[in-house]
C-alpha cells in the first residue's frame, strides 16, 4: 500500500485557498518564475551536480548543504550512488552558479531532512534515524562516524512517512516530525533510552534535545509532518503533507498536547466519523491554513535579504502545485488564521521540496523536478534573492560570542533571527526581567535565564502570577506584528478548579483556549469530581459538561461511570462522543449500550454514524477498503427489522443512498404503508431522488392521498418536479402538479408551482394552468397575505423572467426583489416556515442545494455539509454565503479549471484523487467527471465560487426567507 506523498505525490491537484491570481501550470519545460517583481529566482545547480534532492540547509558560511536521494525507489538499473548523500555546494563570490560540489557523506539510506547548526552540529533524518555529524576542523568531511541519537523501530519501511523535518527554538529544543508510518507499530528510542511507541494513530511531533536526549512526544493527529518551524516569538508551524481524499493539505500551529485530528486507522479518505482534518471535532485543533498540494518545506522569514514585508511571514513550497507561497499570519483567537500568496510559480517541472534562508537573507530550494515517485536522475536547486541587492556586511555568528557588550545589544536588534539568538546567548544572564520576554523581537531572543527554563505546560500553570504579555504594535520594524498570546492565555490551577465560569463564553469558541482547558481539567482534577461534573444536572451548560468529558477520557481511557453517563446524556453531541470513546478505546462490553444509545433522545446524523462506526470496530469488520466506512451491513439491519424503533429505521433510511440497490419498490412500498410518519416521510425523502421507474407512482399515491397530512404530500410534489420536466406533455407527473395547482391548501399549491418552472414555454396546457391560478389570485384581492404574496411570486417564477409573457395582472403584483445584502436581510425578516425551507433545499427547481450540500446525511459532499452550518454562522453570514458565494471560500472548497491535452475545458471542485491516476471534479451543475491525471495540461485555479453567484435569481423573496429558516435550524 502506498503513502501518498511526503514530499512527492503521484498527483499534483488540490484546492487551495489562496489569492494566486490567475496562475496556470506552465509547459514542463518552463523555468519557474518570480510573481513577485522585487525578487528573482535563479538556477543554482542542476544535474549532473544533484539529482532527486529532498533536504537543505544553509550555514553561517553561506555554504549549500543539500541531501542527494538515490534510495527512493531506484528503477532497475538505476546508475547514480547507490546510497543517499549530503552534498555541500559553494558559489563564487557575488552569487551566481555553485562553482564546487563536495559530498560530505554518504551511506544513507531514505534521507530526507538536514539542519546545520551554529553550534557546528550537522543533523540528518533518515526514516528510520537522526544523525549527527561534526566537521570542527572546516574540511567538509565528517571528523568522526556519525552518531546516532534517534531510532525509529518499526517494521514500517516505506521511503518517506517516517522522521523528517528540523525546527529549533531559543531555548535550545529540537523539534522533529514522523509520518502516519502506514499504521505499522513503532518504538521512537532517544539517546538517553527514553521510548515512546505507538502504532496507527497518525503522524506525530516530537522534541528533545539536540544530543537526543529528553524525549518527549508534543503533538498528533498529522498525516506527514513532513516540515516545521519556530518563528521569532516561540510560535510552532507545521506542514502536513498529505490529504489524501480530504484536500487541502494543511499549514499547522502546533501546541504542545495539540491533537490535529487524524487517525491512520479510521482510513485514510478522511471521511471516517472519528477523523478530523480542520477541528470538526471536540478537542481537536484547525489548520491555519489550506496549503498546496504536499507542502513539503517551511520557514519562518526573519531576515533582511528580501522585502521588508517578509519579515515575520512563513514560506511554504508545494510539491504539488509547483509554487513557493507566502503566509502572513493575523491573529484568530489566541492563534492564527492566514492565506497565502505564491511569489514563484513554475510548470510540471518545478517540484520545490526543501527551502532555507542564507545569511545574506536570500533563499535557496530543492527542486525535484519530476513527477515520478522513483528516483530518475534529475534535480536541481534554485536561488531566490531581491532584484536590488542591499550592500551591508553579513555577521559572522562564529564571532559573536567575542564582541563588546554594547555591540551585543545592538545585534539583539538584527533582523537576523541567528544572529539575535546568538547576542543573546553571548549576553547570558544580563538582561534581567520577566518584563523584556515580548516587547520587541530583541527581547523574545533574549529571556533571562530563568524564564528561559520555564516549559510551556508550567508557564500555562503559572500564567496568573506572571500575567498576561502585552498586546504588541507596529510601533517598529523589529516589533511582533502579532501578538504572543498562546504562551499565558490567562489560565491557571485555581481558576479550572474553583470555576469555569470565570472563562468567557468566547473562549468555548476557541479550539485552542477549549482544548488547555480541557488538558488542565485532567490533570487537577478527580474522579468523584468528575463523575459530579459530568452529570446534567450539576453542568448544564453542554460545552463545558463536553469539557470535562473530554478531560475525564484523557484522565481514564477506561473511566467506566463517565462512559456510562456519557451514553445516557440528553445532549446527541456529548453521546456521540461516549459513542466514540467505546469504539476508539475497544471497550467491548458497551456494546449493547451503544444500540441502546440509539433509542434515546434525539438522533443526530453524526450519532448515528459514530455508533456505525463504534461497532465496525467493536465487531473487527473487515472493509473492503481501508479508506472505506459504510456500515452499511447494520444500516440495512435496522431498516429491515420491524422491531426496530420507527425512528431509528427512518435514521437508517436516511443514511442510505437513494440509489442502493437495496432500496427496492418492494421495500420502499412497505415503508410508505407504516403508520410511523417519520419512517414513512423519510421513505417520500428517498423516493424524491430515486432512481426507481416505480419512484413516480409511488409519489403519484402519496401527493394524491388527502388522508395524509400536507407536509407528506408537499414533499411527494418535490419529487415530482424532475418526473415533471423528464414526462413530456401529457404525462400524469404534469397532470397530478396541474390538479394539485387548484388545490385549496397553499403549501400544495406552492409546491406544485414550483415543480412545474420552466414548463409553460413549450407545454399550453402548464401555461393556461399557471395564467388561470394568476387570475383567480387577482379576483381574490387577498394579496396582503403571506400565502397569496408567496402564490404570486410562484406563478411568476414558473412564468419565467420573460415579463412579456405575464397575465397582465401579475405583473403589478410580483414582490419587489431587494438589491442589497442589507435589503433582502430586512424583506426576509419576519416570520418564515423552516419546512418549506428544506423542501427548497432539496428541490430540483430552484436552489437545489442538496446538490452539492449534505444535511444529515441526505444530499452530496460537493460542498460542505451544512448538518450544524448554523453554529458558526449567523442569519447575515448565512445570506452573504448566498448572495455573495466567492466572497469568502475555505479552502477545501477553491474551484479549479482543468484543461486537458486534447483542449477540453472543465470547471469544478476536486473532490477525489485517486492512487490509479484518476481525478474527480464536480461541476457546478453535481455532475461528477472523471479524468485521467496524465491527460491535464493545465490547471487554473478559479476566484469564483462553484456556487452560482446568481442563485438567489432562482428563489422567491419568499422561498428566500423559508430557506434561511431552515439553515438557522441546522446546529
Amino acid at each position: 500500500m502506498m503513502s501518498r506523498s511526503i514530499c512527492m505525490p503521484v498527483l499534483a491537484l488540490t484546492v487551495y485557498c489562496i489569492s494566486v491570481g490567475n496562475v496556470c501550470a506552465q509547459a514542463a519545460s518552463e523555468q519557474p518564475r518570480s510573481l513577485d517583481s522585487r525578487i528573482k529566482i535563479e538556477l543554482f545547480a542542476d544535474s549532473p551536480q544533484i539529482v532527486t534532492p529532498t533536504g537543505i540547509d544553509v550555514d553561517a558560511k553561506g555554504r549549500v548543504w543539500a541531501i542527494e536521494s538515490n534510495t527512493h525507489f531506484p528503477p532497475e538499473g538505476y546508475k547514480r550512488h547507490p546510497t543517499d548523500r549530503l552534498l555541500v555546494f559553494e558559489s563564487a563570490t557575488g552569487g551566481g552558479k555553485a562553482k564546487s560540489v563536495t559530498m560530505f557523506t554518504d551511506g544513507l539510506t531514505h534521507a530526507m531532512s538536514v539542519a546545520v547548526r551554529p553550534t557546528g552540529d550537522i543533523f540528518v533524518a533518515t526514516r528510520k534515524a537522526i544523525f549527527v555529524f561534526r566537521d570542527d576542523d572546516g574540511d567538509l568531511h565528517p571528523d568522526a562516524a556519525r552518531k546516532q541519537i534517534m531510532l525509529l523501530d518499526t517494521p514500517g519501511d516505506y521511503p518517506h512517512n517516517g522522521l523528517a523535518g528540523f525546527a529549533f527554538d531559543a531555548i535550545g529544543f529540537m523539534y522533529f516530525g514522523c509520518g502516519e508510518n502506514l499504521g505499522a507499530n513503532y518504538k521512537l528510542i532517544g539517546s538517553d533510552g527514553v521510548t515512546l511507541s505507538g502504532g496507527g494513530e497518525g503522524g506525530n511531533i516530537y522534541r528533545c534535545r539536540p544530543d537526543g536526549t529528553q524525549l518527549t512526544h508534543w503533538a498528533t493527529g498529522f498525516w506527514n509532518p513532513h516540515a516545521s518551524c519556530v518563528d521569532a516569538f516561540g510560535n510552532l508551524f507545521t506542514v502536513d503533507n498529505d490529504p489524501d481524499s480530504r484536500p487541502p493539505c494543511r499549514l499547522l500551529h502546533i501546541v504542545p498536547d495539540g491533537d490535529y485530528g487524524y487517525r491512520f486507522r479510521n482510513g485514510r479518505k478522511g471521511i471516517h466519523p472519528f477523523t478530523a482534518w480542520d477541528g470538526e471535532l471536540p478537542g481537536t485543533l484547525p489548520m491555519v491554513a489550506g496549503t498546496g498540494e504536499a507542502p513539503s518545506g517551511i520557514v519562518a522569514y526573519e531576515s533582511d535579504g528580501l522585502p521588508d514585508d517578509y519579515r515575520g511571514e512563513l514560506l511554504v513550497t508545494s510539491w504539488g502545485d509547483h509554487r513557493i507561497d507566502r503566509f502572513r499570519l493575523e491573529p484568530k483567537g489566541v492563534s492564527y488564521t492566514s492565506q497565502a500568496r505564491a511569489i514563484v510559480s513554475g510548470g510540471e517541472d518545478f517540484r520545490p521540496v526543501g527551502i532555507a534562508v542564507a545569511p545574506d537573507g536570500s533563499l535557496f530550494c530543492t527542486d525535484w523536478v519530476l513527477k515520478e515517485y522513483k528516483v530518475h536522475g534529475q534535480g536541481r536547486i534554485w536561488h531566490i534573492s531581491p532584484v536590488e541587492q542591499r550592500q551591508r556586511p553579513v555577521v559572522e555568528l562564529d564571532k559573536v560570542a567575542g564582541r563588546p557588550l554594547p555591540e551585543l545589544n545592538e545585534l539583539l536588534k538584527s533582523p537576523r533571527i541567528e544572529v539575535r539568538r546568538a547576542a543573546a546567548e553571548a549576553l547570558g544572564t544580563t538582561i534581567e526581567g520577566m518584563e523584556l520576554l515580548a516587547t520587541t523581537r530583541a527581547q523574545v531572543a533574549a529571556p533571562s535565564r530563568t524564564s528561559r527554563e520555564i516549559d510551556w505546560a508550567n508557564t500555562r500553570q503559572q500564567a496568573k502570577s506572571l500575567g498576561p504579555l502585552p498586546q504588541l504594535s507596529h510601533d517598529s520594524e523589529f516589533e511582533n506584528p502579532r501578538p504572543i498570546r498562546l504562551r499565558n492565555i490567562g489560565l491557571h490551577r485555581p481558576l479550572v478548579t474553583k470555576g469555569l465560569d470565570q472563562i468567557s463564553g468566547d473562549d468555548f469558541h476557541d479550539p485552542f483556549v477549549y482544548r488547555t482547558v480541557m488538558l488542565l481539567l485532567a490533570g487537577t482534577w478527580d474522579e468523584k469530581t468528575f463523575i459530579r461534573r459530568c452529570n446534567p444536572d450539576a453542568t448544564p451548560h453542554q460545552p463545558t459538561r463536553l469539557m470535562f468529558f473530554l478531560a475525564a477520557r484523557r484522565k481514564n481511557p477506561r473511566f467506566v461511570e463517565i462512559v456510562e453517563r456519557g451514553l445516557s446524556d440528553p445532549d446527541p453531541t456529548i453521546r456521540k462522543w461516549a459513542v466514540q470513546w467505546v469504539g476508539e478505546e475497544k471497550l467491548a462490553h458497551f456494546r449493547p449500550a451503544l444500540e441502546a444509545t440509539l433509542a434515546q433522545g434525539a438522533v443526530t446524523a453524526e450519532l448515528f454514524e459514530a455508533v456505525l462506526a463504534a461497532l465496525e470496530v467493536l465487531d473487527g469488520v473487515t472493509k473492503k477498503s481501508s479508506d472505506e466506512f459504510s456500515g452499511a451491513q447494520y444500516v440495512l439491519a435496522i431498516l429491515r427489522d420491524e422491531k426496530r424503533p420507527a425512528a431509528l429505521r427512518a435514521r437508517a433510511l436516511a443514511m442510505l443512498s437513494p440509489s442502493a440497490k437495496e432500496l427496492d419498490a418492494k421495500l420502499l412500498e412497505a415503508l410508505l404503508a407504516t403508520s410511523d410518519r417519520a419512517l414513512k416521510l423519510e421513505a417520500v425523502r428517498t423516493l424524491q431522488q430515486s432512481p426507481l421507474a416505480a419512484a413516480g407512482e409511488l409519489l403519484d399515491k402519496v401527493a394524491a392521498d388527502t388522508a395524509l397530512d400536507n407536509e407528506l404530500r408537499a414533499e411527494a410534489i418535490v419529487g415530482l418536479a424532475p418526473r415533471a420536466r423528464s414526462c413530456g406533455k401529457g404525462g400524469e407527473p404534469r397532470q397530478m402538479l396541474m390538479r394539485l395547482v387548484e388545490s385549496s391548501e397553499p403549501s400544495l399549491r406552492i409546491e406544485s408551482l414550483r415543480s412545474l418552472r420552466g414548463l409553460a414555454a413549450d407545454d399550453p396546457d402548464v401555461a393556461s394552468c399557471l395564467t388561470r391560478s394568476a387570475a383567480a389570485l387577482a379576483e381574490s384581492g387577498a394579496e396582503d397575505t403571506a400565502a397569496e404574496k408567496q402564490l404570486t411570486d410562484q406563478i411568476a417564477m414558473a412564468f419565467g423572467a420573460d415579463r412579456g409573457r405575464w397575465p397582465p395582472q401579475l405583473a403589478e403584483r410580483v414582490t419587489k426583489r431587494p438589491a442589497t445584502t442589507d435589503d433582502w436581510l430586512k424583506a426576509t425578516a419576519g416570520e418564515a416556515d423552516a419546512a418549506a425551507g428544506r423542501r427548497i433545499f432539496f428541490h430540483s427547481n430552484g436552489a437545489a442545494c442538496y446538490r452539492c450540500h449534505t444535511v444529515s446525511g441526505r444530499g452530496e459532499r460537493i460542498g460542505p455539509d451544512l448538518s450544524v452550518v448554523a453554529r458558526t454562522m449567523n442569519r447575515r453570514k448565512l445570506t452573504e454565503s448566498i448572495l455573495e458565494p466567492s466572497k469568502e471560500i475555505a479552502p477545501q472548497f477553491v474551484a479549479w479549471t482543468l484543461v486537458t491535452k486534447a483542449g477540453l475545458t472543465h470547471s469544478g471542485l476536486i473532490v477525489s484523487e485517486t492512487r490509479e491516476g484518476r481525478i474527480q471534479l464536480a461541476t457546478s451543475d453535481a455532475k461528477v467527471i472523471d479524468l485521467a491525471a496524465d491527460e491535464i495540461d493545465q490547471r487554473v485555479q478559479q476566484k469564483i465560487s462553484i456556487m452560482p453567484e446568481k442563485l438567489v435569481e432562482q428563489l422567491t423573496v419568499g422561498e428566500f426567507r423559508d430557506l434561511l429558516a431552515f439553515l438557522e435550524t441546522l446546529k
